[in-house]
């Protein structure tokens, strides 16, 4: 599953950053703003494209959703609280090391969600 989850980042990781890249750098030459648009884009990405149903793009093609613990479905601020975790983590890779080892990175933890198949 761990290799799903990560195919599916990337999958989304890359979605995201064609899009981002197409509107502020390409049409908008705006390359200075680009951690802010990172983290909006990422936040918006998230809260609309995940709830209700828990998958983005990359988590439906390789067959993985996000739900609550508590087996029901993610709403859109459960969605922008894992995003936040998402840069959370990345905070010298802590969050991703604690998630390969446990499955559930800081970014679950924050959000009380899980990946499932």
């Amino acid at each position: 599953m761990l290799l799903k989850r990560f195919i599916a980042i990337v999958i989304d990781t890359l979605i995201l950053n064609f899009v981002v890249w197409l509107i502020f750098t390409a049409i908008l030459d705006m390359q200075t703003v680009g951690f802010l648009i990172g983290f909006v884009g990422t936040l918006a990405y998230q809260a609309v494209l995940l709830p209700p149903n828990g998958q983005t793009p990359g988590k439906k093609i390789m067959g993985i959703r996000v739900r609550k613990l508590d087996g029901s479905p993610i709403t859109m601020t459960t969605a922008l609280i894992r995003a936040v975790g998402y840069f959370v983590n990345g905070i010298f890779l802590i969050g991703w090391i604690v998630a390969v080892i446990t499955g559930r990175g800081f970014h679950d933890r924050m959000a009380g969600t899980e990946v499932v198949e």
